[in-house]
């Protein structure tokens, strides 16, 4: 597995890190240059708003602020087709919702830009909508198995003056394991202390399948880990189905 100890974002001192298209559909092509623009969902369903509740109020009104978080995400296909790369999905993970001004972006089964390629997976650091930072698989292979199931882990902290974000633990058939520290991207925190004002509400949110979402049977947002900064961790299991 992925998950070195080389790789694992430190949680006691934070004082140090090892660093560890579908081509004949215009309006798919329009959407796919423009993924890295945010498109975020107005709301929740009521059911999903509750089922958070409580969770979102342990994570807001820690009196130790939360230095890392860690989201468990699970996406299970239907019949990709990958003569039309499809489906095509971007996660987004923002460290502040009340500022959603600084995200990460995980497109799977393409990269879009200012140009588009298929397969694989890119990850994205962006503030304002302008990418300051990024990182593409080596795989370039387009998903085509039937009823595949791909997991992940979306990390993200805070230390230094900087927001860092990268994605571990990736098993899947199409790209076999996955992620690690050459995925690690990086962002100035500014005004950004800490993740206190993280919502797993939010990354649920902000989902955005741009084409084939006939072809996806469920994107899940499975658990949520956060750390506090004195090392001590909360655990919120939400099995929320994101789309």
């Amino acid at each position: 597995m992925v998950d070195d100890l080389s790789f694992r974002l430190p949680l006691g001192s934070y004082s140090s890190l090892v660093k560890q298209s579908f081509a004949g559909d215009l309006f798919s092509i329009r959407k796919a240059l423009k993924m890295h623009k945010r498109r975020f969902k107005v709301g929740l369903g009521w059911a999903v708003v509750i089922g958070f509740a409580s969770a979102l109020g342990t994570l807001a009104n820690a009196s130790e602020p939360w230095g890392r978080i860690e989201e468990d995400w699970e996406l299970q296909l239907q019949q990709p087709d990958p003569a039309t790369n499809s489906p095509q999905l971007s996660i987004y993970l923002t460290p502040d919702a009340e500022q959603p001004s600084h995200y990460f972006q995980l497109q799977l089964n393409h990269a879009a830009d200012a140009n588009f390629s298929g397969g694989g997976f890119r990850v994205s650091a962006a503030r304002n909508d302008e990418v300051i930072d990024e990182a593409r698989s080596e795989s370039r292979v387009i998903l085509n198995h039937p009823e595949e199931t791909i997991r992940w882990t979306n990390v993200m902290a805070s230390m230094n003056g900087e927001i860092l974000f990268a994605i571990k633990n990736g098993t899947s058939v199409s790209w076999g394991e996955f992620g690690g520290p050459e995925y690690l991207l990086r962002i100035p925190a500014e005004e950004i202390s800490d993740l206190r004002r993280y919502t797993p509400r939010r990354s649920a949110a902000d989902v955005d399948v741009g084409f084939g979402k006939n072809r996806v049977q469920a994107l899940k947002l499975l658990r949520v880990r956060a750390y506090r900064t004195d090392g001590s961790v909360v655990t919120l299991e939400t099995d929320l189905n994101a789309l």
